[in-house]
């Protein structure tokens, strides 16, 4: 497995949620370096493994990653449904649809909830129950309209995330991508209504202090 670093960014390439697992002790070490973010250069189906231990493993890991999580792949029709949601962000060439023979079940239902919004998960059981349509086409990747290499896109993308952003800032952000993980929605909320707080609290300080 490949891992580069870029100034606040670790960049892997990987085929399995299990390859990143295995080789989790080299990923932390760069991202305690002081990187905010990591990318993740999908390769293949990115499904997690049958054994359930093993599974539930990694999607520990991938949940309590100190960092924002960014999958990118080309096309995500090609990813398994678990494997894409592991990562707080997707990205890609070309948008994400879902057609009636993929059926989401009620965890990874409320998972997409969490992702794209109560609106998008009830247009999504609109399209289950009508059959209007072949395809829905969800908001779960966010798609790079550039003329550049996609690796190129997604880390300017994840610099521009940061950009101007203070330490304290960078880790809130972190802290609500986190929370968003647990799929509870109200803890969810809490926690960006705690973060929010925690901001204004700093950015009154920094005016008192004259430090803005």
């Amino acid at each position: 497995m490949k891992i580069e670093t870029y100034n606040n960014i670790v960049l892997v390439e990987s085929d399995s949620p299990q390859d990143i697992f295995q080789n989790s002790e080299a990923i932390n070490d760069r991202l305690e370096k002081g990187a905010a973010v990591l990318i993740v250069n999908i390769g293949g189906t990115f499904s997690l493994p049958e054994d359930n231990v093993l599974r539930e493993n990694i999607q520990e890991y991938f949940k309590n990653i100190d960092a924002l999580t960014i999958g990118m792949k080309s096309d995500f029709s090609e990813v398994s449904f678990d494997g894409m949601t592991l990562f707080d962000i997707r990205t890609g060439n070309t948008a994400y649809s879902l057609g009636h023979d993929i059926k989401l079940s009620d965890e990874q239902l409320k998972k997409y909830e969490i992702m794209c919004g109560r609106k998008e998960a009830q247009r999504y059981k609109d399209f289950l129950e009508k059959k209007s349509d072949d395809l829905f086409a969800t908001g779960l990747v966010k798609v790079m309209e550039t003329e550049s290499e996609l690796k190129d896109s997604v880390t300017d993308y994840a610099q521009r995330l940061l950009k101007e952003k203070s330490p304290f800032q960078i880790k809130a952000l972190i802290s609500c991508f986190m929370y968003a993980r647990t799929g509870d929605t109200e803890l969810v909320m809490r926690e960006e209504s705690c973060q929010f707080y925690k901001l204004i609290k700093e950015k009154s300080e920094a005016g008192i202090n004259g430090t803005e």
